[in-house]
């Protein structure tokens, strides 16, 4: 179906090499639309009384919520001054195999002794969602070749020192690592990261704001006026 379309928006440019080189037609990026109006209006802490790490997203397989738990183990063995760092991971299930990947997850946590560090935080309301991003200091993102990487975005909105996979969107389209954000692969370099960030938290405030700024270009307002000058260009050459 691809071969016989005239133009094709992809959402990130990770989807533009693989729609390009598959379809071989033409294309063209375009984010997707974010809103984040309501996480750019998140208060921004200066200094947190504890270190709390969140991670947003569906749990599903593809999203390796076991990557962040390796992780934040490592940080804690590596730095026992981090022992009460928490976790929070909230995300939605859809279905019964998904309760039951997140049960799978607990039992993982206890495997690594970190139960004790990690909260589960299931198909939570959208205020409460805000409130436990304002609670927070540092994003997690652990899926490989994410799309585009929405829930990276919202978090930079947030005011989050944001920490993604090195691949797919967050690497290609969102994150200038140092900028306005962080990657990493292995869990060895997520708990690595971590534990800079989170010893020198107090030297990042430019970043955070560095981070809300890159949020706004994915805006609800940035794809309306990017899909309304494709569409633009598109008929013109059609005449």
């Amino acid at each position: 179906m691809g071969y016989f379309c005239d133009l094709a928006l992809c959402n990130s440019n990770w989807t533009f090499n693989h729609i390009n080189n598959t379809w071989k037609t033409h294309c063209e990026v375009l984010y997707p639309p974010c809103d984040i109006e309501a996480f750019l209006n998140i208060p921004i802490k200066k200094n947190p009384e504890s270190v709390k790490l969140i991670s947003v997203g569906q749990f599903r397989p593809e999203k390796d919520h076991e990557l962040q738990l390796q992780a934040l183990a490592k940080l804690i063995q590596s730095n026992h001054q981090l022992s009460n760092t928490k976790l929070l991971l909230v995300g939605s299930c859809r279905n019964q195999e998904d309760y039951q990947r997140v049960e799978s997850i607990k039992s993982l946590s206890s495997k690594l002794a970190i139960q004790n560090n990690v909260e589960f935080h299931l198909n939570v309301k959208f205020q409460e969602l805000l409130e436990l991003l304002g609670s927070a200091n540092v994003g997690l993102h652990s899926m490989w070749n994410e799309h585009f990487g929405i829930c990276v975005v919202e978090m930079m909105a947030a005011g989050l020192v944001t920490l993604a996979h090195n691949s797919g969107g967050p690497k290609y389209d969102i994150i200038t690592p140092e900028q306005n954000g962080f990657l990493a692969g292995s869990p060895e370099e997520y708990a690595e990261c971590l534990e800079k960030v989170i010893l020198n938290y107090s030297n990042y405030s430019g970043l955070r704001k560095a981070a809300r700024e890159r949020s706004k270009q994915f805006s609800e307002k940035a794809f309306g006026k990017g899909f309304s000058e494709h569409i633009k260009e598109f008929l013109k050459d059609l005449n």
